[in-house]
């Protein structure tokens, strides 16, 4: 019938369904599978709605499965892909489809040691869970399209909506692909997609290329930093060599893991419990940083341990955060949390040969308004805390005298640990993830540029993750250091989604119905704008990426291929930086 997104549609209303026998290839190993659907029911309705089912031909009665609600009444309003109930293989989200307009559902899966599954909606990544998968059946029968009949909890769910552009492959499409895939039939105005990077292409023209600098050997010395904020890494070794040889390939030469992210340790350390999550692996004898450093180094990359040092996500510290702190912060005016958290990235430096330290959210967080803070600021300055916070905003003593007293507690923190540090591996680079003079962290106490002027921090990664970064805030913080290749710039592998671009998306996000923003990958080819513009505006300073869970395979192909195909060494213009390729 008519009525489709570009012609026919197939109606399904009721309990009326259709069937699709799918590829023969098609197997549990990898595949993609694609559609769009226009509700035919009212707003607020909340039945549960199959859009497609699979059975598996596994022996097991497993199946595959895309619908509004399942597993109910815990599954109510949830949007599923369930690629196989019996292997647990399976993401969700919280969602309210738009009842007046069409909705592209595309859903891929990878087996083996990094299998995933993958929920994608209108071109962005969705829900996605990762985990080993051997499944390596293929299918049990047709394709059911507006029924459950293809599962083993058939419930006789209902359609009611309309189906188009329906697509099987027996591959899994990449997130770059699925993107492309949605905008080839969505495309911007001509105008549109012209403005949207017309800032950069005149920069790109503004100053010519130069080639980079090499060192005594005549090897190209950059900056190639990925950040990895996942546990990942540090899971298992297989996690560990496939994401290095990745990185190898893409042309990184240094790898920044966090290993500290507010609840536990991703390495055996006396000093603090481990996270959970890698907790057995330790308890087996088994060292996730040094199986890392030592396959790193072999490979010529550099690793920097990444420290989340204010972030508390763990409740085994009661003693660092006191009623009144920041919820998500341990208490930096904690004279104990503040010997703790030195400690233990001390300890690390002495036991493990990295080649640098990150220190991120190097701040208070907010202020701490327990019994012990206002004690103390109250002896300190003669005034009362409660109201300098009140006062915050207003210009005047209380401003000034709040970000003197944060800062002079997280100023001992990067002191005392980076003098420390230093002393126990000379050439260590301590580096800062910041924003440089911006007036909201300088209240929190993040001072990144005297930090750099003191001597204290070798490098600062200007985190800016916007489609149009803030030059000049780069330019400004580059200038006010007094040694402008102390900062790098750190950019992100993805585009997040505001309103104007996909509103139904935002307001699911603003109300709380998504445990995290939307993003989608950006073109392989801005990244290497990206490279090419850091090179013309910035020399010296290298390009960092944030992070490496979200670092395609296309994106990591291109750079491998492209700016990044000549290896080059990490110079971080000091005497004392060492030259991996020593080793």
């Amino acid at each position: 019938m008519g009525g489709g997104h570009t012609g026919n549609a197939l109606r399904l209303s009721g309990r009326t369904y259709g069937t699709v026998a799918p590829p023969a290839a098609l197997s549990a190993s990898g595949g993609t599978l694609s559609f769009r659907v226009r509700p035919l029911w009212k707003k607020g309705d909340r039945t549960s709605r199959t859009f497609l089912s699979l059975r598996w031909n596994d022996g097991r009665d497993s199946y595959l499965a895309v619908s509004l609600g399942w597993w109910e009444p815990l599954g109510w309003g949830r949007l599923y892909f369930i690629l196989s109930n019996k292997d647990l293989m399976h993401c969700s989200l919280p969602y309210e489809f738009e009842t007046d307009s069409w909705t592209h559902i595309a859903v891929t899966w990878q087996g083996g040691d990094s299998g995933y599954c993958r929920l994608f909606l209108d071109g962005e990544k969705a829900a996605e869970h990762r985990a080993a998968f051997s499944g390596r059946y293929g299918a049990k029968g047709p394709v059911f399209l507006g029924s459950d009949k293809g599962s083993t909890v058939a419930r006789a769910r209902e359609s009611g909506f309309l189906l188009d552009d329906f697509c099987v492959m027996d591959r899994p499409l990449s997130e770059t692909e699925v993107l492309r895939s949605y905008e080839a039939s969505e495309p911007l105005p001509d105008e549109a997609r012209r403005k949207k990077r017309r800032w950069l292409d005149n920069l790109l023209a503004e100053k010519p290329e130069k080639p980079l600098p090499l060192n005594g050997g005549g090897a190209p010395l950059e900056k190639r930093v990925l950040f990895d904020e996942d546990i990942r890494w540090a899971l298992s070794r297989d996690a560990t060599d496939g994401i290095l040889s990745r990185m190898s390939r893409a042309g990184f030469n240094v790898y920044v893991p966090c290993v500290w992210h507010g609840r536990g340790t991703h390495y055996p350390s006396a000093r603090a419990h481990p996270d959970s999550r890698v907790a057995a692996r330790i308890a087996a004898g088994d060292d996730p940083l040094a199986y890392l450093l030592a396959k790193a180094h072999a490979a010529g990359i550099q690793v920097h341990p990444w420290f989340t040092v204010a972030r508390r996500e763990d409740g085994r510290y009661p003693r660092f955060h006191a009623p009144g702190a920041p919820e998500s912060a341990f208490d930096v005016h904690n004279r104990e949390f503040r010997s703790f958290i030195v400690g233990l990235m001390t300890d690390l430096v002495e036991r493990y040969p990295v080649d640098g330290v990150n220190l991120d959210y190097i701040r208070s967080m907010g202020d701490c308004l327990c019994a012990a803070c206002r004690s103390d600021y109250r002896q300190r300055y003669g005034r009362e805390l409660a109201e300098d916070v009140k006062m915050r905003r207003a210009v005047g003593k209380s401003a000034e005298t709040l970000g003197k007293w944060h800062g002079e507690a997280v100023d001992e923190i990067v002191r005392e640990f980076s003098s420390r540090a230093k002393r126990l591996r000379p050439g260590l680079v301590v580096s800062v993830d910041a924003r440089p003079l911006n007036p909201d962290l300088l209240a929190q106490g993040q001072d990144s540029v005297a930090w750099v002027k003191k001597g204290w921090v070798d490098a600062v990664f200007a985190m800016d993750y916007g489609e149009a970064p803030d030059m000049d805030a780069i330019h400004r913080a580059r200038a006010a250091m007094g040694n402008p290749a102390a900062l790098t710039p750190l950019f992100s592998t993805y585009d997040t989604r505001f309103p104007g671009l996909t509103p139904r998306y935002e307001r699911n996000r603003i109300n709380g119905a998504m445990g995290e923003m939307l993003v989608v990958a950006r073109e392989p080819s801005f990244l290497t704008d990206l490279i090419r513009l850091s090179r013309r505006l910035w020399p010296g300073s290298g390009i960092a990426f944030y992070h490496e869970k979200r670092l395609t395979d296309e994106q990591a192909e291109a750079l491998g291929r492209g700016l990044f195909a000549a290896r080059a060494l990490p110079e971080w213009n000091s005497a004392s930086a060492r030259d991996v390729s020593a080793r």
